[in-house]
């Protein structure tokens, strides 16, 4: 289900420099007393970086003074896990039981508490999407593993050929090298073939499975042998290998997923959008391995993280531009035709019928 969830990583960064850019929903005790020493007991119900809006109980005014007012500081003290926050905040509006605030100064144990505060609310807004996510019907499910069935057709196909162009790119290069050079480039060639098989498992577990997860039937997804061997060895999924920068080898990679979702973005959007009309709901582009992209990058490193070298880089671009990804071309091909058997929607439109 595509979310727009923003992701707080690093309590210095500038995650809501305006409040009207990025707020998060909570409900947080709080305690705030004014300038004039008038205290209420208030529950923060939003926070961003610079400030907070505040629910407040009822305030008797004293005689020629009000509580509370505008463009006045307060101070507001709350608790976020173990530790105590105290802050001074100017109050920017006032209506009888709400008021907002902005942080006079807004130091590191602040940062960290609206950053564990973003979190948390975060954290929950995902949970309580996942929970109101529909259940598959079992034609639904019926759908997509045939369609996971023609991924596992046409992988190995793709794979081999990647492999077996890897070696030739590598062994014609050789013939013509300075003999130092000739050397390398023969030993790349033979560490290509050596870990074949390592490739060739990595790439289905990645892709086979991140596409289980991807399309909701992570959950019933019948394991292939392959599959159980990366999971008896620890294997990560391809979720690791979409979204790691670790697993970024380079700007080789990078301009070549680019040329790769350029090349292929028309004839994967009509894909996409069929397979979220038989979901319900939108993929996530991110967690979506099929999308031109994720496929490049996931075959990439399972390459390179079994046999890395400037040499076998240089000519893993080369083949995957010209061997492989005409074949990932053919593979959404052959998914469209699994989907127009099943009589799957072109238009998008992807509210249930029930």
């Amino acid at each position: 289900m595509e979310r727009d969830v923003p992701g707080i990583d690093d309590p210095d960064s500038d995650w809501g420099h305006r409040r009207e850019n990025l707020r998060h929903e909570v409900q947080v005790p709080a305690r705030i007393t004014d300038r004039l020493g008038v205290t209420s007991n208030a529950i923060i119900e939003d926070i961003s970086s610079t400030g907070m809006a505040l629910r407040i109980e009822p305030v008797a005014a004293k005689a020629g003074s009000e509580p509370f007012q505008k463009d006045t500081v307060a101070t507001l003290v709350f608790v976020v896990g173990d530790a105590q926050i105290e802050v001074a905040g100017r109050i920017m509006w006032r209506t009888p039981l709400a008021l907002g605030v902005r942080f006079v100064e807004v130091g590191p144990a602040l940062r960290y508490a609206l950053r564990d505060l973003a979190e948390a609310a975060v954290s929950a807004r995902v949970e309580d999407a996942e929970q109101r996510r529909p259940t598959l019907s079992g034609s639904q499910r019926t759908i997509l593993h045939a369609c996971r069935k023609s991924l596992q057709q046409q992988l190995p196909n793709i794979i081999w050929v990647m492999r077996t162009e890897l070696v030739n790119a590598l062994r014609l290069a050789a013939t013509g090298a300075v003999a130092g050079e000739t050397q390398a480039l023969l030993a790349d060639a033979t560490a290509c073939e050596k870990h074949g098989m390592a490739i060739t498992r990595t790439i289905e577990h990645h892709v086979l499975a991140s596409f289980a997860e991807a399309s909701d039937l992570n959950e019933t997804q019948e394991l292939t042998l392959m599959q159980l061997r990366a999971a008896a060895s620890g294997e990560s999924g391809g979720l690791d290998v979409m979204n790691n920068p670790a697993t970024e080898h380079g700007a080789r990679v990078t301009t070549l997923a680019h040329t790769v979702e350029e090349r292929y973005k028309t004839r994967f959007f009509e894909l996409n959008v069929r397979l979220a009309n038989v979901l319900g709901h939108p993929l996530d582009a991110a967690t979506n391995p099929l999308v031109p992209s994720n496929l490049c990058r996931i075959f990439w490193a399972a390459v390179l993280d079994s046999c890395a070298s400037p040499r076998i880089e240089r000519h893993l671009q080369q083949v995957m531009l010209r061997e492989v990804m005409p074949l990932v071309g053919e593979l959404y091909t052959a998914l469209n035709a699994v989907l127009d058997e099943y009589g799957a929607k072109r238009v998008f439109d992807v509210r249930r019928s029930d």
